[in-house]
């Protein structure tokens, strides 16, 4: 009986032991959402300059196509004005610099007033007034409407035109009309004024 038992814990099997598995590692990953729409954020703000400075690129880049320039211009030279507004108009559109482009325009001798404005989609109104010339001053000068001197390269020749000369020009426009207003009716008009460095009026 015994020798029966031992036979069978003899045959009894014995598990073998499970060999270890291999483990592998998974990294964790872990979003908050805050970093998500931070990120969200950044990535819209980014698109949007570069979109932004785009747009921006695009309009500056767009040329004069035209200038229209009206008034009525009987001395001041023509070529003088268009070399003044093709070097402000090379760049493009928006980036005419219209307050210097005034100042050169308004510099010319013959020049009174400058307005200018842009005009969508790609234009320039420039409208110019030329001076006005009341008289003579001083045998290198102008004396416009408004009694201001300007003096142009060329004095032209105006029929008609007072000269006047002397040390103010205030003083003697002054004079001028007191002395226009002494003159009965139908008399011609003072054709010349000049008061030397004495104060000798010679009318």
């Amino acid at each position: 009986m015994s020798t029966k038992r031992n036979s069978m814990v003899t045959r009894k099997k014995v598990k073998a032991p499970l060999r270890d598995r291999a483990q592998v590692s998974v990294p964790q990953v872990s979003f908050s959402l805050t970093k998500v729409l931070l990120l969200c954020f950044v990535l819209m703000a980014g698109f949007t300059t570069y979109g932004s400075l785009k747009a921006i690129d695009t309009v500056l880049s767009v040329p004069v196509e035209e200038v229209k320039v009206s008034g009525e211009l009987q001395f001041q030279d023509q070529l003088d004005i268009k070399t003044v507004i093709n070097r402000y108009t090379e760049n493009g559109f928006m980036q005419v610099d219209l307050e210097k482009l005034h100042q050169e325009l308004v510099a010319l001798p013959w020049l009174n007033s400058v307005s200018i404005k842009r005009e969508l989609p790609n234009g320039l109104l420039i409208e110019l007034h030329e001076e006005k010339a009341a008289a003579y001053w001083n045998d290198n000068a102008l004396l416009n409407q408004q009694g201001k001197v300007f003096t142009p390269e060329v004095l032209p020749v105006i029929d008609g035109l007072p000269v006047f000369s002397g040390k103010h020009h205030k003083q003697v426009l002054k004079l001028y009309t007191k002395v226009q207003s002494l003159l009965p009716d139908g008399q011609k008009p003072v054709r010349e004024l000049h008061i030397n460095h004495r104060n000798t009026v010679q009318v």
